[in-house]
């Protein structure tokens, strides 16, 4: 029913990639700006766009609102891949990238908010992404930063390839962790022998997070379905088993609990 939804106008006014030069694969920052102030959006919303077919794709925002009530950034994957040798192009995100011109209203979007990845205003909040899924976990931690929301404490598992290309948004988590606002453990697969995903780093440091967890923290996975959100899940019911001391059926039952009472929270894709 996206299509019923109302439209509106937007221009690119900036992008760049946020790989360092040699990354494998491409990824992009880029900043749109709407003719006339949007309705308010929330970190964990997101923005469709029809780019030159009128099948729109589905992007989460980057940005929060404190930003600037026209402006949204997102942070774009450049889909490129060969099947049967034939190259194929994802339609949108190669005309974001390079197709749309900088300054001319030419991109029609439409909001999408967000009915279940809703973040708490005052709980503690651990945040687990890889790649763009680090999206609206930037947004959240911009609303942070300027206290248009307080909660308790922080922390994110960021996951991607290499740590010399790949850490998306590097300087502003930096800021975030320096200001005290956030703790941070990274997972870069690619920097060592063995590869190393978030639910590696989460899983050592489950002492720490089943005390968050025991602190009422509320969990955000945001990533691929199958080869990410999975194996967190799989490691959280183990981490309910070693730190809380339960069996296989007990630590469902928690996690099932946790997914009713809103307290974990998937947006995958």
């Amino acid at each position: 029913m996206s299509h019923l939804k109302e439209q509106f106008c937007t221009r690119i006014i900036d992008r760049y990639c946020l790989n360092k030069r040699g990354a494998g694969r491409e990824t992009w920052h880029i900043v749109l700006e709407a003719e006339k102030e949007l309705p308010l959006f929330q970190p964990g919303d997101s923005i469709g766009i029809y780019p030159l077919s009128q099948k729109p794709r589905l992007y989460s925002i980057a940005s929060g609102p404190s930003a600037g009530r026209k402006r949204i950034d997102l942070t774009v994957a450049r889909v490129v891949y060969e099947r049967d040798g034939v190259l194929h192009r994802g339609e949108c995100s190669n005309y974001l990238i390079e197709g749309a011109p900088l300054h001319e209203p030419v991109l029609s979007c439409f909001h999408q908010p967000s009915r279940h990845f809703i973040f708490p205003k005052e709980a503690p909040v651990i945040m687990v992404g890889a790649g763009t899924g680090i999206a609206p976990f930037r947004a959240f931690m911009q609303e942070v930063e300027c206290r248009a929301v307080t909660p308790e404490k922080c922390w994110l598992f960021f996951g991607e390839r290499k740590s010399g290309e790949d850490f998306f948004y590097e300087e502003f988590w930096k800021r975030q962790i320096g200001q005290g606002r956030l703790r941070l453990h990274v997972a870069f697969s690619c920097d060592q022998e063995h590869k190393v995903y978030v639910q590696h780093r989460m899983w050592e440091e489950r002492e720490e997070v089943w005390r968050w967890f025991q602190q009422g923290a509320h969990l955000f996975v945001c990533g691929h379905a199958q080869k990410m959100a999975k194996d967190v899940e799989s490691c959280l019911l183990d981490i309910a088993k070693d730190e809380g001391g339960m069996n296989q059926s007990r630590a469902e039952e928690w996690l099932l609990c946790m997914k009713q009472n809103k307290r974990y929270l998937k947006d995958v894709y």
